[in-house]
């Protein structure tokens, strides 16, 4: 893929140890091909160079090097070596292209060949993380709907009490002439879920104008390192990174209508026993 962006120069060639040199930094530092580069007191020619930024899923680098000119550097870095053991062999991090539906067995197969020392990050393990989170939220958000639900049950059942009181005379005059018992709390019943359907059409309201102004804030969510195109050991590398989303805040319409009946039965149950 790095081949196709080259902007001057040429491409590395098998077997030859010379480097390619980022764009940025190339004019940065007035490097050019034919010019030579020292790499941990190793002299590369610079036959070279490439602007990565414009490629996709390529990690951005000053330098480019062939894979053993590069494990030699490795395996020789004390920096490296103190995180884990490098070989001339090893390589510390993989990126694999594979058919996304075959993502689960191929984690499992790459646990069979690399070992169990082996972290592998797919787009389902930074799911999971977020999974997690959700979870979570999921979770605080039915507990504070519960209680929404028993205060709102409290508010309705204390209003309806004292309206039985002020309506006495009203409920008195009202049986003289002829209401039965299940007159006046059918009466009271419907008035009851009148007024909390109102009440769950505003609440409705204010709460579509609370979800479009939290759909303008932004939340930042964490990266995995093993996700990230700079290796954890080199300076920098071990920064947190972060994703910058606009906040997905939302009110689905089953929800929405489950919001309403849910206030339209709070209203029947409380508005059924003050009468009674």
């Amino acid at each position: 893929m790095l081949r196709n962006f080259v902007t001057a120069g040429r491409f590395l060639e098998s077997g030859r140890s010379e480097a390619l040199v980022d764009a940025s930094y190339a004019r940065d530092l007035g490097i050019r091909p034919g010019d030579k580069i020292t790499v941990a007191n190793n002299v590369f020619p610079v036959v070279g160079i490439v602007d990565a930024s414009r490629a996709a899923k390529i990690a951005v680098a000053n330098v480019y090097l062939p894979l053993p000119q590069a494990r030699q550097l490795a395996a020789a870095s004390p920096q490296v070596q103190k995180v884990s053991p490098f070989g001339l062999q090893d390589a510390n991090i993989l990126f694999i292209k594979a058919d996304q539906r075959q993502v689960a067995n191929l984690t499992i197969a790459l646990k069979d060949i690399l070992g169990d020392k082996a972290s592998i990050a797919t787009p389902e393990t930074f799911l999971k993380l977020l999974g997690n989170l959700f979870a979570l939220s999921d979770k605080f958000s039915v507990i504070t709907s519960l209680i929404a639900i028993i205060v709102a049950v409290l508010i309705v059942f204390k209003t309806m009490a004292g309206n039985m009181a002020e309506r006495a005379a009203e409920i008195g005059t009202l049986k003289a002439v002829g209401w039965s018992n299940r007159n006046v709390v059918s009466q009271m019943v419907a008035e009851s879920i009148a007024q909390c359907f109102l009440g769950g059409i505003l609440g409705l309201a204010v709460a579509f104008l609370a979800t479009f102004a939290l759909g303008f804030l932004q939340v930042h969510i964490p990266i995995p390192w093993e996700m990230s195109p700079n290796p954890h050991f080199l300076p920098g590398g071990g920064d947190p990174i972060f994703k910058t989303l606009r906040l997905p805040v939302h009110i689905s319409w089953g929800l929405a209508g489950a919001a309403l009946i849910a206030s339209m039965l709070i209203g029947g149950i409380t508005g059924a026993f003050p009468p009674r």
